[in-house]
């Protein structure tokens, strides 16, 4: 089945959503797609993930066929609105693009690809076994990724599909209260988009999490700011929630975030906050915070390792006596923190493709003249304020927006300044790289612009119940027009990542070559991989996913250093030795267990036997 077919189960809840709870077509889409991962993952820990997704895919197009039959009329406005047309056209756009596409950055192949291959392979949720690297981190990318390609099959374009799914659907409340007559506004709405997600998240061509977590806030506070959520309905915010700390641990700031705003923006429209509201804000925090920890207690349960770099870790850390770093080194790890803030293009561009994560040491290979930094991105967003502040036509209104563009400017001033001692706690001496931090901080940056260019988008504009006029409505256009154009200009976005995907030649070789090597070795056999190519370890962990459903360990640096019998020891530990390459040292030490074929080529693929007097090496391939 083509994995096009996720849209059914995925209207079949947005309807629901729509119809019986009332909520804008945007808002049930994004409701109905954190609404399957979050039981999907409570499914996969009672380890029912394979019947889960069976059981959410079809009881979704049972709901859509229930909503078709019984609530025609109602179902054909949700069905005709521009979001939902607008999402399923772009998402058949994407997958007609992307299915063939193929992983390529570094942590792709380490954790977030290998996490969703294996539990495709196993039914389950990583464990103390898997080959990936970072499994503190909990599944939610993983859990939606699985809901799509188990109802359909396995292939990494499917996986970036499923992401598209996730990104897009959180910016769907900018096309609201709009129509297929605005097609000035939907067009400029797509054009924000794409220059947003161009220049501040992955495009759309990665299955990293951190510009989901960014896009999932926006899509928190546009879902408020667009519908109406009366006391009661708040409780509908729990499946967001609950899906944005799954992404990443990070996500529990965000949704704190978003907590305070609802918290901030009910003392000024209602002039005070109900003790319900507030019960209700409280626990859905409470509910945040419990996902986390039934993670945690699942990992921990399996004696899966702590990192470091988890945010609970670093947590700990921060407000600890104990100094990770010298004195010498915090202070450096300091000032270059803050010159890179300072004078670091945040955005990305074609140069960006180079690398895998940003470092100090690559700040002088961005040559741009026009760029913008992240203080210069936070100054632009105070322009915007500004120009939305000019704009409004009654007091009420310049309160609002105040508060909006105030409060959004604190959370990103707050996550800056988290990742400021988070490089002091977490990341050793490499903190003086200040690694990925063009990445970490867009996971703020991202949803900070998506927000304040919303403001003077219909969706916001309307529901303030101001005088919409045509005249208006063409100050708001040109306002938003002049602001992406200045943005455009300066960013001056790559886009051809948002319709293609790099291709990598070393990963599609291992690939080949693995598909031989997995015809004889059973799922989740351990094998030992002689790899003796010197690389900087991104060929290892590429040839270690693609040997996924097998448990590979991949030879290190410094093995053909070693003795016959020390080989023979490491050899002993696993099922299978399989010997990618020979050189003349390999075959010298290790001719006693080689065989030869009938072209006195040897053997590469060998099954181990541990017998009592030593072992026993049987030639598969």
């Amino acid at each position: 089945m083509t994995a096009l077919l996720t849209l059914l189960p995925i209207f079949g809840y947005a309807t629901l959503f729509n119809i019986y709870f009332n909520k804008k077509p945007s808002v049930s889409i994004f409701f109905a797609i954190t609404f399957i991962i979050t039981l999907l993952f409570f499914l996969g820990l009672a380890e029912q993930l394979k019947y889960g997704a069976y059981l959410l895919f079809y009881g979704g197009i049972v709901a859509l066929v229930y909503t078709l039959f019984k609530q025609t009329k109602l179902f054909k406005e949700w069905l005709l609105s521009v979001p939902v047309v607008m999402f399923t056209i772009m998402s058949t756009l994407y997958l007609y693009l992307f299915q063939d596409a193929q992983l390529f950055w570094w942590d792709e192949f380490s954790h977030w690809g290998a996490f969703i291959k294996e539990m495709f392979f196993f039914n389950s949720f990583y464990d103390a076994t898997s080959v990936a690297t970072h499994l503190r981190y909990p599944p939610g990318t993983a859990t939606w990724e699985y809901f799509v390609i188990a109802n359909t099959f396995f292939s990494e374009g499917n996986l970036y599909f499923a992401c598209f799914l996730l990104l897009f659907s959180s910016t769907l409340m900018m096309y609201e209260r709009v129509t297929f007559k605005d097609m000035h506004w939907i067009i400029l709405i797509f054009i924000i988009q794409i220059v947003l997600f161009s220049g501040f998240g992955h495009w759309f061509s990665s299955i990293y999490v951190d510009h989901i977590i960014g896009a999932m806030f926006a899509g928190l506070v546009l879902s408020y700011l667009v519908d109406e959520f009366k006391a009661n309905d708040l409780w509908l915010f729990i499946f967001p929630l609950a899906t944005i700390v799954l992404v990443k641990e990070i996500g529990l700031y965000f949704g704190l975030s978003f907590i305070g705003f609802v918290f901030l923006y009910s003392i000024v429209e209602l002039k005070k906050v109900s003790k319900k509201i507030t019960i209700i804000l409280f626990l859905l925090f409470l509910s945040m915070v419990l996902v986390l920890k039934v993670w945690g207690i699942r990992q921990d349960s399996l004696d899966v390792k702590k990192g470091g770099q988890t945010m609970s870790a670093i947590a700990k850390s921060m407000f600890s006596d104990h100094r990770v770093l010298e004195p010498k080194v915090e202070e450096e790890v300091k000032r270059r923190f803050w010159d890179v803030v300072q004078n670091q293009q945040i955005h990305k561009e074609k140069f960006s493709l180079n690398y895998n994560e940003f470092s100090y040491d690559l700040m002088s290979h961005y040559k741009k003249e026009n760029k913008l930094s992240t203080l210069g991105t936070m100054l632009f967003f105070m322009f915007m304020f500004i120009v939305a502040f000019l704009m409004s036509n009654s007091k009420e209104q310049r309160v609002k927006v105040s508060i909006i563009y105030a409060y959004i400017l604190f959370v990103t001033t707050v996550y800056l300044f988290i990742l400021y001692f988070s490089f002091q706690v977490a990341f050793g001496q490499g903190a003086l790289r200040i690694p990925s931090f063009v990445r970490y901080m867009n996971m703020a940056i991202l949803p900070m612009l998506l927000i304040g260019f919303s403001i003077f988008l219909p969706l916001y504009n309307e529901k303030l119940k101001q005088t919409f006029n045509q005249e208006f409505n063409s100050k708001l256009f040109a306002a938003a027009l002049m602001l992406v154009i200045v943005l455009g200009y300066v960013v001056n976005p790559y886009f051809k990542p948002l319709y293609s995907q790099l291709k990598n030649p070393s990963h599609e070789n291992f690939e080949n070559i693995a598909t031989q090597i997995l015809e004889k070795v059973p799922p989740k056999s351990k094998v030992f991989v002689v790899f003796p190519i010197q690389n900087n370890g991104s060929l290892n962990i590429m040839l270690k996913y693609s040997l996924i459903p097998a448990k590979a360990t991949i030879s290190k640096a410094d093995f053909e250093s070693k003795t016959f019998d020390q080989m023979l020891s490491i050899y002993s530990k696993y099922e299978y030795v399989w010997f990618t390459k020979f050189n003349n040292k390999l075959i010298d030490k290790n001719r006693p267990i080689l065989k030869a074929k009938s072209d006195n080529q040897p053997f590469v693929l060998y099954k181990t036997d541990v017998l009592n007097n030593g072992i026993k090496f049987i030639p598969v391939l």
